[in-house]
């Protein structure tokens, strides 16, 4: 269920497991042959976070060389004595430092400023959550307060999501959006939710999604609106959903299976699978031969009558990878069963 490093021979044979645990190795950064150890961007400290590690060969000595929360990019000296390290995360813009080869912090170069904080204007902070799905399973949430926030007043809330496998929308670094901060300014609420499949918590909570694009991540969607709406300042009738390609898809798929959303804004999306490429929807559904039941559920074409809320389309006519045509049968799905909301 987790991505982690072995070493082999090079005629197949497995030597030994160097990296293991309940945590996904992200990326193999570098593999010093000469000193014995490998160097790598992993998730054990937290799955929205970006941190580097070093281990031996032998999986010995494993140590963390990134200091704090939040996402960190290492830039080092050819000789391997120290490194920059440009860290932020979703509190805190970006710093960098000095690091000594072992991690240890020798000076902090430089901190970026919020140059709108400093000519005055008001800023909204993000917040970093963990809670719960209805069957347990943590998910990762960030929210973007109103400016000027105040618990006694309702605002709506807007869910900008992908929630494509292996695709998170949280990551723990600083997010310079102005788009969400006009938002924040405007009195709305802005609501991100790393779905279990769109975690980067490994193929455990990938895998849920097989067979099912869209079934798990709007279950968990809906949770995380359920969670900020039991608040009473967060106004449970006018939640709205965004997104582009899988997230298009989900915006709309959210309209036709949920009740929870007033308004769906859905660009590009994958209306029915079966008019995706093969190399990607089988990968996730299988074929349409030998998953039919699995196609039918997760189109949003017969689902056309159950639409709640209003829902926008847009989709670029030269769209050479989700074709145009979902929108089209969609719209005409949508004719067809009398809705006059989108």
């Amino acid at each position: 269920g987790y991505n982690h490093v072995y070493h082999y021979e090079s005629d197949g044979t497995l030597v030994r497991p160097v990296t293991a645990g309940e945590w996904t190795v992200r990326r193999l950064m570098e593999v010093d042959e000469e000193a014995g150890t490998l160097m790598f961007a992993s998730t054990q400290d937290g799955a929205t976070d970006s941190n580097v590690y070093r281990v031996g060969l032998d999986g010995a000595g494993l140590a963390r060389l990134t200091q704090g929360r939040g996402s960190h990019s290492l830039s080092w000296r050819p000789d391997g004595a120290y490194f920059l390290d440009r860290v932020s995360s979703l509190e805190s813009p970006e710093e960098v430092r000095l690091c000594a080869a072992d991690g240890t912090v020798v000076k902090v170069l430089d901190t970026a400023t919020i140059p709108a904080e400093e000519a005055g204007w008001p800023v909204a902070r993000w917040e970093v959550h963990e809670i719960a799905a209805r069957d347990g399973t943590p998910l990762d949430v960030a929210l973007l307060k109103p400016v000027g926030f105040d618990p006694a007043k309702t605002y709506p809330v807007w869910l900008p999501t992908y929630s494509g496998p292996d695709a998170p929308s949280v990551r723990n670094r600083w997010n310079s959006s102005t788009w969400y901060q006009f938002l924040a300014q405007q009195g709305v609420i802005v609501l991100q939710v790393n779905v279990r499949t769109a975690s980067n918590k490994g193929m455990w909570a990938i895998g849920q999604c097989y067979k099912r694009l869209g079934v798990p991540e709007l279950a968990d969607l809906e949770d995380a609106v359920d969670w900020l709406t039991a608040n009473p300042w967060a106004d449970a009738e006018r939640v709205g959903i965004t997104g582009y390609s899988y997230g298009g898809f989900m915006s709309a798929y959210a309209l036709l299976n949920s009740e929870k959303f007033a308004l769906g804004v859905a660009g590009g999306g994958v209306y029915d699978w079966a008019m995706y490429d093969t190399i990607y929807t089988e990968r996730y559904m299988s074929t349409p031969q030998l998953n039919p039941e699995g196609y039918a559920g997760t189109s949003c074409l017969n689902k056309a009558e159950n639409l709640h809320g209003f829902l926008h389309m847009y989709h670029g006519v030269m769209d050479d990878n989700v074709h145009f045509q979902n929108m089209i049968q969609l719209g005409y799905a949508l004719q067809k069963a009398g809705q006059q909301d989108w």
